[in-house]
C-alpha cells in the first residue's frame, strides 16, 4: 500500500468524522425530517447554558419563591412590633323611644394608637377611657407590662427567632438548589458533547459496513463470494444505518429536552470537545473535609434548627412556673374633671390544671431527646457520606488516568497500524478499524474525565464553596 493511499484513508476517515459531527441531521437522506433544524445553528458555551438554567430553572424559581415566602414570615411576625393606630366609627345609629325612631350620624369615633416592644411592654393612646368598667370620653395613656414569665420566653418572641432562622435555612436552601443546578448542567452539557461526537463514530461504522458490503458485491460479481455472504453484509449495513439513525434521534430528542429545561428557542449546538482532556487536581484533607461537610449540610441545619426551638420550648415552659404577672399604669384626663391616673399588679395562677402542666414538661423533654438524636444521626450519616465521596473520587481519578492510559495504547497501535497499511501488510479496512477505536477510546476517556469531576465538583459543593458557569466551565 502506498503512502498516497494511507494518506487518502486519514483524510476520508477525518472527514467523515466531520461531516457526522457538525452536520449529523443531513448525513443520510433517511435521517426523519422532522429532526431538520431550520436556519444556522449557534453555539451554546458552558458558562451560558449554566446562566439559562439558574435564571429558566423552576427549581431555582421555586427556592427563590421559598425564600420571599420566608422573609414574608419573618416580616409578619415584626408588624407586631410596629406602630399601629385604628379608628373606630358608628355612621349611623338608629334608636327606638316611645314609639319613636331617632337617628344618628356619625358617632361613636374611637382611636387609639399603640406599640408594643420585645421586652414585653405594650404602650397605648386612646381618646376613650377605661376604668372599673366604666368607659368614658377623654385622653387616655397606658403602660403595660409582661413581669413573668420573661418576655424571651413568650410564644411572640419564640416564634420570631423561629421564623429568622426559617429564613436563614431558606437562603442556604435556595444556594443549595443553585449549587446543584449548576453541577447538573455541567454533567448534561459534557455529556451531550460526548454524545454528538459519538454520532461520527457511528457514522463511521455504518460506512465502514457500507464499504464492506459494496467490496463483496464487487467479489459476487466476479464469483468470488457468494449471496449468502452479500445478503449478511447487507444486513450489517442496515443495522448500522439504524444504530446510527436512533442514536441521532436519542441525541436531538435529549439535546432539545436540554434547551427546554433552559428555556431557550432556537437552533443551538454544544461547543466542541477538548482534544485532551485532563482531570482537575485535588485533595482533601479528610477531617477538614468531615468538618467542612457536616457545617454546611442543609440537613444538618434543619436539624439544629429543630433542636434550638425545642430546647426554647422546653426553657420557657421551666421557667414559667405556670405563672403570670402583669403590671399596668393609666394616666387619663377629661375637659371636664382632673387628670387620674391608676396602676396595679394581675397575678394568673392555676390552682387546679389537671396534670396539664407536667405533661408538657414532659412532652418538651422527649422534643429536646429527639431532636438531639436526630441532629447526631444526620452528622453521622454526612461522615460516612464523605468518606465515601472521598474514596469514590480516588477511585474515578484512577479511572481516568487508566482511560488515558488506554488511549494511548490505542494511538500508538494506531500509529502502527499506519505504517503497516504503508508497507501493504495490511488492508484498508483494518486502518479505518483502527480509527474507531481510536474513536472510542477518546470518548471513553472524555467519559471517565467526566465522572470525576462531577464527583469533584459534588465534594467541593458538599464542604461550602461555590460554583459559578465561568468555574465548572475550566472542567
Amino acid at each position: 500500500m502506498t503512502v498516497g493511499r494511507v494518506l487518502y484513508l486519514r483524510t476520508t476517515a477525518a472527514f467523515l468524522a466531520m461531516l457526522i459531527v457538525f452536520s449529523p441531521i443531513r448525513a443520510f437522506s433517511s435521517a426523519p425530517a422532522e429532526l431538520v433544524g431550520e436556519g444556522p445553528e449557534q453555539i451554546l458555551s458552558l458558562s451560558a447554558a449554566v446562566e439559562f438554567a439558574l435564571s429558566n430553572s423552576s427549581s431555582a424559581e421555586k427556592a427563590v419563591l421559598g425564600r420571599l415566602s420566608s422573609e414574608l414570615a419573618l416580616d409578619k411576625r415584626l408588624t407586631a412590633y410596629r406602630p399601629k393606630a385604628t379608628a373606630a366609627l358608628r355612621p349611623v345609629v338608629l334608636t327606638g323611644k316611645d314609639s319613636r325612631i331617632e337617628a344618628g350620624w356619625l358617632e361613636g369615633l374611637n382611636l387609639k394608637a399603640e406599640l408594643h416592644g420585645l421586652s414585653g411592654w405594650e404602650v397605648s393612646l386612646s381618646n376613650q377611657i377605661q376604668t372599673e368598667n366604666r368607659e368614658t370620653k377623654g385622653i387616655s395613656l397606658r403602660a403595660d407590662f409582661a413581669l413573668w414569665p420573661r418576655p424571651r420566653h413568650s410564644a411572640e418572641v419564640l416564634g420570631l427567632l423561629g421564623a429568622e432562622e426559617s429564613l436563614s435555612l431558606a437562603r442556604r436552601e435556595e444556594m443549595n438548589v443553585a449549587q446543584g443546578l449548576v453541577i447538573e448542567t455541567f454533567r448534561r452539557y459534557r455529556a451531550l458533547q460526548i454524545s454528538r461526537e459519538r454520532l461520527a463514530l457511528y457514522g463511521m461504522e455504518f460506512e465502514a459496513k457500507k464499504m464492506a458490503q459494496a467490496r463483496l458485491q464487487a467479489k459476487a460479481k466476479e464469483g468470488h463470494a457468494s449471496m449468502l455472504e452479500v445478503l449478511r453484509a447487507e444486513q450489517d449495513e442496515a443495522e448500522a444505518q439504524a444504530n446510527y439513525q436512533r442514536a441521532l434521534r436519542d441525541y436531538q430528542r435529549e439535546w432539545n429536552a436540554f434547551l427546554y429545561d433552559l428555556s431557550v428557542e432556537g437552533q443551538w449546538m454544544p461547543e466542541t470537545l477538548a482534544n485532551d482532556p485532563r482531570p482537575q487536581e485535588s485533595y482533601f484533607d479528610p477531617n477538614d473535609t468531615v468538618d467542612a461537610a457536616v457545617e454546611h449540610d442543609i440537613a444538618v441545619a434543619k436539624a439544629h434548627q429543630a433542636l434550638l426551638a425545642a430546647e426554647r420550648e422546653a426553657k420557657a415552659l421551666q421557667a414559667d412556673g405556670n405563672l403570670e404577672l402583669k403590671g399596668s399604669t393609666g394616666l387619663w384626663g377629661t375637659p371636664s374633671s382632673n387628670l387620674g391616673w391608676e396602676a396595679y399588679v394581675g397575678l394568673t395562677y392555676p390552682l387546679l390544671d389537671g396534670g396539664k402542666r407536667n405533661i408538657e414538661l414532659k412532652e418538651a423533654d422527649l422534643a429536646v431527646q429527639l431532636a438531639k438524636i436526630e441532629l447526631r444521626d444526620r452528622q453521622k450519616q454526612i461522615k460516612l457520606d464523605v468518606g465515601k465521596m472521598l474514596s469514590d473520587l480516588e477511585w474515578l481519578r484512577d479511572q481516568a488516568q487508566i482511560a488515558a492510559s488506554r488511549h494511548q495504547g490505542v494511538q500508538l497501535e494506531q500509529i502502527v497500524k499506519r505504517k503497516q497499511a504503508a508497507e501493504g501488510l495490511i488492508v484498508d479496512a483494518d486502518v479505518l478499524a483502527g480509527e474507531r477505536a481510536l474513536k472510542q477510546a477518546w470518548l471513553e476517556w472524555h467519559e471517565a474525565v467526566l465522572a470525576y469531576h462531577v464527583a469533584y465538583l459534588e465534594l467541593l459543593v458538599a464542604t461550602g464553596q461555590t460554583l459559578s458557569g465561568k468555574e465548572v466551565n475550566n472542567f
